[in-house]
């Protein structure tokens, strides 16, 4: 950003008509432009300052493909040509090679317009030929698919034929047999009856009896699984202060996602638990018949309770959630857990339900069954006679449905294998039908190869001849290798050329190295990669080492050195074979001075020196020096400055002290 003074000027002198002050308009100076530098401690070099000459990195001479008389040269020394320009051309009709190439080349198209013909005509024949093989594939494929299918066909119609004579034997079998086992067991039913029908009272009353133990070893085993199932839940819901404990850990994420069902289940079992204690410290051996079925209503009340509790401890731990103390597998542990003590209730449940059905059942059959055994004797002897009637009409009907079901199986067995001899011939047909395609198609590549590969024979020689005349053409234009400069010329129209010919000298004017030699006191001083100055009429450039040479040359026992141009101003400045001197830095120790550039330094005579600070405000100030040793382009400061300071180093005898200045970026 520009920093611009304002001046203020204020004059009070009399005016001759009001006697007033008068001031002075204020007026801006613009800063002075400058560059400057930082001082930074720097080790002392010395400049040394060697001769160089600009070459390039690629020079090659040129020879001719062909020998022969130059007919005309298109460049001279100098000039710049581009990769692939013609130079010179060697005159090609003293040896006939145009003539001959006309020659050749109506042959070619005469033999490529025979090779075109023969080839269409051939792969026409091969792809008909393809056509047909396709076809003939295509062909036999569907009629192995629709043989396949009229063969499963008939083998499915003989199937259900079969299946279905197995069918009316098996059925029929077993009809004979169930009719003559109807009347056997209607006949022994009879005997049983009139042998039995006393015992039947008595065995009722007996097995009631046996039902009432029964009923007492399912109140135990209820007992026991009441005991077991309750102590499960108490075990995950730590109601009581037996597994109080171990629930502490994960209580809060039970049912986490719907805590009405957690209430539910403590309430279910706080009310269970106590129905159970009090049921299992009134129960006794004891009771009376009417004591005794009373009791296991109220079992089977409880059960129905625990049934209840066991849906609602699944949905609490349905709507339970993991966690650190709640592991997914403690939680499907639960669940099993309840699985398996719910189905156990459930079955409990079942079983008394029965056990008390069956009481009643039995109760009522004992009613009945003394009133209804006066008439059973009656029905059964009326069994009798309707089981001998199903076995004589079941006798009957079986001879007449074997025959008709063993007519219609020769029949289908008839029609199969006739099915089978047509598939047999549909499919030769198209076997043979397949072989004569592809012989006819293998025909048909074995003429398609020999006869192209003969007039392809043709071709290759007439092609070989055409491109070995127009080689010899285009070898007669002897062309630039790459870009560059024409740096010699050796020919001109009329000359007569060899291969061996150098004809033309070429170099590459975009990659300029400069070339020099340098002496066994200072080759030391030079590294692959360093950096140098080159300098011509006053312009300078930085290049880089591309070369050192390992050893000196025997006979000036100097060192080879190549330096690679940085592309810029001066580069392009710069043409081939100029000179140009190169600055090479030697640096004099590893002690550090303040170092400045001659041009920062204002002689003031007397060997007094001074230099410009750029102070505060960007303003001029002024700083004698005292000076030290220098080199060519810098010197040593010794007293006057200190590190960080900027000193102006160019234009600095266009200011003055208190200037306000500015730096040029």
């Amino acid at each position: 950003m520009k920093k611009i003074i304002w001046i203020l000027v204020i004059s009070t002198g009399l005016l001759s008509s009001c006697g007033k002050e008068e001031m002075v308009i204020e007026q801006a100076i613009p800063p002075k432009m400058v560059q400057s530098i930082t001082l930074e401690p720097k080790t002392f070099t010395e400049s040394i300052k060697l001769a160089g000459k600009i070459t390039s990195d690629q020079e090659i001479f040129i020879s001719p493909l062909t020998s022969g008389m130059i007919k005309s040269v298109e460049v001279k020394v100098g000039d710049k040509v581009e990769k692939w320009d013609i130079l010179a051309v060697i005159d090609t009709q003293s040896n006939l090679t145009n003539i001959n190439l006309n020659s050749v080349q109506n042959t070619y198209n005469n033999t490529l317009t025979i090779f075109s013909t023969t080839k269409e005509s051939l792969e026409r024949n091969l792809e008909n030929a393809k056509i047909q093989l396709e076809n003939a594939k295509i062909s036999k494929d569907n009629v192995y698919a629709s043989t396949q299918k009229q063969l499963e066909l008939a083998q499915a119609q003989l199937q259900t034929v079969l299946k279905q004579k197995d069918n009316t034997t098996k059925t029929t079998t077993t009809s004979i047999a169930l009719a003559q086992e109807g009347l056997e067991n209607a006949k022994l039913n009879l005997q049983n009856f009139e042998k039995n029908y006393i015992e039947n009272l008595k065995g009722l009353e007996t097995k009631k009896a046996s039902l009432l133990e029964n009923i007492k070893i399912s109140i135990d085993n209820s007992f026991a699984t009441f005991d077991g199932a309750l102590s499960s839940v108490d075990t995950i819901l730590g109601v009581t202060d037996t597994n109080k404990s171990n629930n502490d850990s994960y209580e809060i994420y039970l049912s986490a996602k719907n805590n009405t069902f957690k209430n539910q289940a403590e309430n279910l079992f706080t009310q269970n638990n106590a129905t159970f204690t009090q049921l299992k410290s009134k129960y006794s051996k004891d009771f009376t018949q009417e004591e005794l079925i009373a009791f296991y209503g109220e079992i089977i009340t409880l059960s129905d309770k625990m049934v209840q509790l066991f849906d609602v401890m699944n949905s609490v731990l349905d709507y339970s959630i993991t966690s650190s103390t709640l592991v997914d597998a403690t939680l499907s542990g639960f669940k099993a857990s309840m699985k398996a003590n719910q189905s156990q209730i459930i079955g409990i449940k079942t079983s008394l339900v029965w056990l008390n059905n069956t009481l009643n059942d039995l109760e009522n059959t004992i009613t009945s069954t003394t009133t209804s055994l006066g008439t059973q004797k009656s029905t059964l002897e009326q069994a009798i006679k309707i089981a001998q009637a199903t076995l004589d009409n079941t006798l009957a009907s079986t001879s007449s449905s074997i025959d008709s079901i063993s007519s219609t199986e020769n029949t289908t067995k008839i029609q199969l294998e006739n099915t089978i001899t047509t598939i047999q011939s549909s499919r030769e047909t198209a076997e043979n039908a397949l072989k004569i395609a592809q012989n006819q198609y293998n025909a048909a590549q074995a003429n398609y190869q020999s006869q192209l590969a003969g007039v392809k024979s043709q071709l290759d020689s007439a092609t070989w001849q055409k491109n070995s005349l127009n080689q010899q053409i285009d070898n007669a234009y002897i062309k630039a290798p790459f870009s560059g400069i024409i740096t010699s010329k050796n020919i001109e129209v009329g000359s007569s050329v060899s291969q061996a010919s150098q004809v033309f000298g070429i170099a590459d004017f975009v990659n300029k190295v400069v070339k020099l030699d340098v002496n066994s006191e200072n080759i030391k001083y030079l590294q692959l990669g360093n950096e140098v100055q080159i300098e011509k009429n006053g312009k300078t450039a930085t290049g880089q080492i591309s070369l050192l040479s390992s050893s000196a040359d025997v006979n000036t026992k100097m060192f080879k050195v190549e330096i690679l141009l940085t592309p810029g101003e001066l580069h392009d400045y710069l043409v081939l074979w100029d000179f140009v001197d190169v600055f090479i830095e030697k640096q004099l120790g590893e002690e550090t001075f303040l170092i400045l550039p001659f041009s920062a330094l204002l002689v003031w005579g007397n060997n007094t020196y001074s230099v410009y600070v750029v102070g505060s405000g960007s303003l001029v100030e002024e700083r004698k020096v005292e000076i030290g040793p220098s080199n060519s382009r810098e010197v040593i400061i010794k007293n006057g400055l200190k590190w960080s300071e900027r000193v102006i180093t160019q234009w600095a005898l266009n200011v003055s002290v208190w200037d306000l200045v500015e730096e040029i970026e």
